[in-house]
């Protein structure tokens, strides 16, 4: 095979799938290394799952319900990303139980057994796995209260959540050197391998490149390779959130949660501080929750997911709601076993990654990222302390 970064026939060395941060990291290395790359997102914006929602009545808010795990390298990583700042998560992030377990209805997530909580129970028939998944949460919780030893350090956040994050990521893309197609659909992917040639249709324009990337994320779920229509393995995966605003609610008593048991939520956030309202809602707080796909998605399951809330001690009695909005985000999710099938279908011409979980995904591939982050941040940093630069970029 014609080696990647020498082939004259290509308009780029690589051709990203998707502009999840992962994605634009991916790319800056590739970058920094001397390869032409083209990054294709079909959104109007960057982040993937980590960017941003727009509500007319509401504002610019985060995307949905985030964390990130103190996992080796991803605080640290994360940090020297271009004016992204992290500070403590507060108060640290729960389990919320669906019974009280010793007078406890949350478990931290620092616990040494806390991570162990299932996030549902099992509704399947009866069997010797049902009872077990029925009676191991409480187990796990139980001995999470009672263990005095934490499991992990305290967990940090973006200050500004994923619209800081979003900010910082085109400051990746400004000066990482690569090129960047937003609102790019991506019709046709045909991946030769005896000319070892990725040909790809992105907005009915032909683009040649020397390989394809693609993330576990990625929306693409078939390619041509030598001519055969080829399905790449995955699951998608419908993830319906809903943000909600409630008045009467002046202290945030959560940041992130995970129910267990719930018939309505599976995950929550407090992101009040993390969007910014088209007006000023004093005493209000914008929550956002991950409700279950089969879940009525009326106003009905969000006095619901309300009343959980304030059983667990979470929200103030006197909230009420004020308003809703329905989202539903289509993830794909795939296996390491099947990123490497897809790599072997395209016989060194498909390149993956996975990326199930973003921390994750950071933690492992931190060290191959690094160096052309720390450029990028080296590049920000003189042009925030130079005013002209300044100046030229807010005319760009």
């Amino acid at each position: 095979m014609v080696p990647i970064g020498s082939n004259p026939n290509v308009d780029y060395d690589s051709i990203v799938v998707g502009a999840s941060p992962t994605s634009l990291f991916e790319a800056a290395a590739m970058a920094e290394a001397g390869k032409r790359v083209l990054v294709v997102d079909r959104s109007d914006k960057v982040g993937g799952a980590w960017s941003t929602l727009s509500f007319e009545d509401l504002g610019i808010v985060e995307c949905g319900t985030h964390y990130l795990v103190d996992l080796p390298n991803v605080y640290p990583f994360m940090e020297e990303l271009p004016g992204l700042v992290l500070t403590l998560l507060e108060p640290p992030p729960e389990y919320v139980l669906a019974r009280s377990i010793l007078g406890f209805r949350r478990v931290s997530f620092t616990r040494k057994w806390g991570s162990q909580v299932s996030p549902r129970l099992y509704r399947g028939e009866f069997s010797w796995r049902s009872l077990r998944n029925l009676i191991s949460p409480y187990y796990r919780s139980a001995m999470g209260i009672l263990s005095p030893t934490p499991r992990r350090k305290p967990f940090k956040y973006i200050v500004g959540g994923t619209p800081a994050l979003v900010e910082s990521l085109e400051h990746v893309v400004r000066l990482g050197n690569f090129d960047l197609k937003l609102n790019g659909k991506l019709d046709d992917v045909e991946i030769d391998t005896i000319s070892s040639l990725v040909k790809c249709r992105i907005n009915g324009d032909m683009v040649c490149s020397g390989e394809l990337f693609v993330p576990g994320s990625a929306k693409l779920t078939h390619v041509l390779i030598n001519g055969i229509d080829t399905q790449l393995p995955g699951e998608v995966i419908e993830n319906v959130q809903v943000h909600f605003l409630v008045d009467g609610a002046k202290e945030k008593k959560m940041s992130f949660v995970q129910f267990s048991g719930s018939q309505f939520a599976e995950m929550a956030s407090d992101l009040t501080e993390f969007y910014r309202p088209n007006t000023e809602r004093p005493n209000s707080r914008l929550l956002s929750a991950y409700v279950p796909s089969d879940v009525p998605r009326t106003r009905s399951t969000v006095e619901a997911i309300i009343a959980e809330l304030k059983e667990a001690g979470l929200l103030e009695e006197q909230a009420r709601l004020v308003d809703f909005y329905w989202t539903l985000v289509e993830l794909p999710q795939r296996s390491r076993e099947e990123l490497d099938k897809i790599s072997n279908l395209g016989q060194g011409l498909i390149r993956t990654l996975y990326t199930h979980s973003f921390s994750m995904a950071v933690s492992h591939n931190a060290a191959k990222w690094q160096p052309a982050i720390q450029e990028i941040t080296s590049s920000f940093e003189a042009e925030s302390s130079n005013p002209l630069s300044n100046a030229e970029y807010g005319k760009a």
